[in-house]
């Protein structure tokens, strides 16, 4: 996957001031280990990372935090009162008001990230108390919390005035959430408890290696405690009724936080696990009679043992182990792949695929030059649809462009012929059906054919838009004004749309563009690439599609195109804003998101995250060729886009947790400093626009930027 960069520099420090070549990274790039700074000492001493909510990377060292951008990275020292070194750094929280506090073994030290200044908020400089500080959570009015290795919770206000709220003697407290009404949820010698005020309560005790807190019914049967077994082994749930969540046993002695929660909490049913130098990806497959089963999703080996790792998007982990920082893709995205085992129906190479339809039962069928395929409702195979026919019957797979349910019997293929295949679904029988026409049609092929009602189909021809009445096979010329403007055959038309409201007929060509023609006022509208107004991103022609709020989708082979009719605009997506590849083969609608088949890999575009989404082979597909006229939404919204290898099958729904669109930021600059005689540097870390101040004899400047996305670029610099 590729995620689309309006900004088309590298991520990894790039200089203004310097010549660059820019390189378009492949669909699969595997990143080398990011090198870890650690002051010369071994990076066993330290094992925390942290992804901050901007999407920039930090980790601990032996004496301060270091700020990672790639190949840029700039250290905060602690430098605590004492002189004494931090041996260990535990936890990072960044606040919304760019301050980042971090809990060490010396106690809890503050870094504003804006003014660099830094201040130990809670700390023993006379060290006869060390206060090793552990974790965080923010409070609901810009406070947060704090607990140590030795029992004791703290409370930080604004103005980073505290207090030690409660001491216990259960030893490190792993803070987990702030709930408003009912208080602090924390976890301590592997027991869960409440801290509500001054009162403690005792919520949940594991007698496991691990427990985690789960949503209710996320894993087991809503508002029920009990015992689940793992490899044999019995482990315990508990329900908590007030909290309303379930306490989960772990067979696991450390796993990794999943995108959107806190330490030992899990992410839906995904688990990551760490087991010396492995990081494993565990995928929830089925409870069943409280039996959990688990499946190995991913499993991924590093030349020394991990350290720590982090989730800042859902299916990414940086993992940190002795050599460095390595960023993963743990999970594949929910594509499933159909018909794409040729071998399962006979010695064929592939199943290519052209056409798909749904009947009222919700079976739906497609056509490629294999053969008609079936997948019945509920089903998650197709099978082989049989097809009697005549001993005589010729049967021309590959000039078949595509297929049209005309009743839940019956379906049509269509292409070269100047004649339809009827196919019914009930008898399961095929049969060539002749067409009546009020003079010789030689060399007649039906490119597209719209259903207009129970008894008429429209045909997009060589010779024109046919009316054919399919209970008698008669037809006859449509009338249209589109005659005066399209020279058939000469111009061929390739698709054929009517919108819903039936006022509009789009016509789709090879290479003239596209003709709009409105039959409440007989006007026609022509859209080119040639024309100032009315601009198309490409003439010829290969989707088209009207979503929800009427405007229209085109698909070009050169860039998608969006029509809005009710604002009167024209958006384009091309290579340039995003998209891999630009030759668009289908397109469907899904919530705030349009996704298209292209020649190269599937794309979604965000509409509300302004982002291009790019899917190949590697993360999941099939294949990465889609074909026209092969995209389909089935009544239960799963989205079904056909190529050259198979079908492949998902629900848009599963893709709605999207990633932030990286963003520019400037991370410093530098400039002559005459009274030093050497350059100074200075840090801002501000996306926002601001003045730097030049003297006359300050002739250059250093801007140094970066995407808060340190392995995940479009562009990055192959030579200087």
């Amino acid at each position: 996957m590729t995620r689309a960069n309006m900004i088309f520099f590298n991520k990894l420090f790039p200089y203004l001031s310097l010549l660059f070549v820019l390189s378009e990274t492949s669909a699969q790039v595997k990143f080398p280990a990011l090198s870890v700074e650690n002051n010369g000492r071994s990076a066993i001493l330290n094992k925390v990372l942290y992804s901050d909510p901007l999407g920039f990377l930090w980790y601990g060292t032996s004496n301060g935090v270091v700020f990672e951008s790639g190949t840029y990275r700039t250290l905060f020292q602690y430098d605590h009162p004492s002189g004494i070194e931090v041996k260990y750094t535990y936890s990072l929280f960044r606040t919304p008001k760019d301050k980042l506090y971090v809990c060490t073994d010396m106690g809890l030290w503050r870094l504003d990230i804006k003014t660099k200044e830094t201040k130990w908020v809670i700390t023993d400089e006379s060290l006869f108390d060390t206060i090793h500080m552990y974790s965080f959570v923010e409070g609901s009015q810009g406070d947060f919390w704090a607990g140590d290795f030795d029992g004791g919770i703290y409370h930080v206000n604004t103005d980073e005035s505290y207090s030690k709220v409660y001491t216990g003697d259960f030893g490190r407290v792993e803070l987990s959430y702030f709930h408003e009404g009912l208080g602090l949820i924390f976890k301590a010698s592997n027991a869960w408890y409440q801290l509500n005020g001054k009162q403690l309560q005792l919520l949940f005790s594991s007698n496991a290696q691990n427990s985690m807190i789960t949503n209710n019914g996320n894993l087991f049967p809503k508002n029920q405690s009990g015992t689940y077994t793992f490899l044999g082994k019995k482990y315990g749930f508990h329900y908590n009724e007030q909290l309303n969540v379930q306490f989960v046993d772990l067979p696991f002695s450390e796993i990794i936080p999943c995108f959107g929660m806190s330490h030992s909490q899990i992410f839906d049913q995904d688990i990551l696990v760490v087991e010396n130098n492995k990081l494993k990806h565990y995928e929830i497959a089925e409870i069943k009679n409280r039996e959990l089963k688990m499946v190995l999703s991913n499993s991924f080996s590093y030349p020394s043992i991990i350290l720590d790792a982090v989730v800042p998007s859902l299916g990414r982990a940086y993992v940190q182990t002795q050599n460095g920082i390595y960023f993963e893709q743990y999970e594949k995205f929910p594509f499933e792949q159909m018909l794409n085992k040729p071998q399962d129906f006979g010695e064929v190479d592939t199943i290519s695929c052209r056409g798909m339809v749904e009947d009222g039962q919700g079976n739906i069928y497609i056509y490629t030059y294999f053969g008609m395929f079936v997948l019945p409702k509920g089903a998650n195979e197709f099978k082989v649809l049989p097809l009697n026919k005549p001993s005589d019957f010729d049967w021309d797979a590959s000039g078949i462009f595509s297929i049209e349910l005309l009743d839940d019997n019956t379906l049509i293929a269509y292409g070269t012929k100047n004649y339809f295949y009827l196919i019914d679904l009930k008898q399961k029988t095929l049969q060539r059906q002749t067409i009546k026409y009020n003079e010789v049609q030689n060399n007649l092929t039906y490119m597209d054919v719209e259903r207009i009602n129970d008894s008429i189909v429209w045909g997009l021809s060589s010779f024109g838009i046919k009316e054919i009445n399919y209970k008698t096979w008669e037809s006859k010329e449509l009338n249209h004004p589109l005659q005066e403007f399209i020279n058939f055959p000469n111009q061929s038309g390739f698709l054929l749309k009517r919108n819903r409201a039936g006022q509009k007929i789009w016509i789709g060509t090879y290479n003239q563009g596209l003709y709009e023609w409105d039959r409440k006022t007989d006007q026609v509208t022509h859209y080119s690439e040639h024309f100032p107004e009315n601009t198309l991103v490409g003439d010829e022609i290969r989707a088209l599609y009207e979503d929800q709020k009427g405007d229209l989708w085109v698909g070009t082979t050169t860039g998608l195109q969006r029509i809005s009719y009710s604002g009167g605009t024209s958006t384009v997506y091309s290579v340039e804003s995003g998209l891999f590849n630009a030759n668009i083969t289908g397109i469907l609608e899904a919530e705030n998101a349009i996704w298209v088949g292209t020649y190269f890999g599937l794309a979604q575009v965000n509409l509300k995250a302004d982002l291009i989404e790019n899917y190949f082979e590697s993360d999941g597909l099939t294949h990465n060729e889609f074909n026209v006229k092969s995209a389909f939404k089935s009544i239960d919204n799963k989205m079904y886009f056909g190529g050259i290898n198979g079908v492949i099958r998902f629900d848009p729904k599963n893709f709605m947790d999207f990633s932030p669109a990286p963003e520019l930021f400037l991370l410093g600059y530098e400039k002559f400093d005459p009274d030093e005689g050497k350059n100074i540097s200075f840090n801002t870390f501000d996306k926002q626009g601001f003045q730097i101040n030049l003297s006359s004899d300050q002739n250059y400047i250093t801007l140094i930027f970066a995407l808060n996305d340190i392995f995940n670029y479009q562009y990055q610099f192959i030579s200087i």
